[in-house]
């Protein structure tokens, strides 16, 4: 219970976070960079639904596909493709083994 408690804790963050960014961007009236991202998944099919729709969830990301061997990601403003991957590991992390692996 306290796992789903903190996952919540943490897109509820990246939420926030994700959409200043994106208010920003969209302020300074910059162009939003675009680019599309694969990361391998290291969950399993119940933690691969819940990582794509919490990407997709997070401002300036959508899940474009998901599959056992990648996530396709559309990321725009100004998060990079390290960044993007650093989420997907931290939202897969916080799940753990027992949604990641099975």
């Amino acid at each position: 219970m306290l796992k789903y408690l903190h996952y919540c804790a943490h897109l509820i963050g990246a939420m926030a976070v994700s959409s200043w960014r994106m208010l920003i961007c969209a302020l300074r009236g910059r162009p939003d960079s675009v680019s599309i991202v694969h990361v391998r998944p290291k969950a399993g099919e119940k933690g691969r639904v819940i990582v794509s729709n919490s990407v997709t969830l997070t401002p300036g990301t959508i899940t474009l596909e998901e599959t056992p061997d990648e996530y396709i990601i559309l990321s725009m403003g100004d998060e990079t493709d390290g960044d993007v991957r650093k989420e997907v590991a931290a939202f897969e992390r916080i799940l753990g083994k027992g949604e990641c692996h099975g």
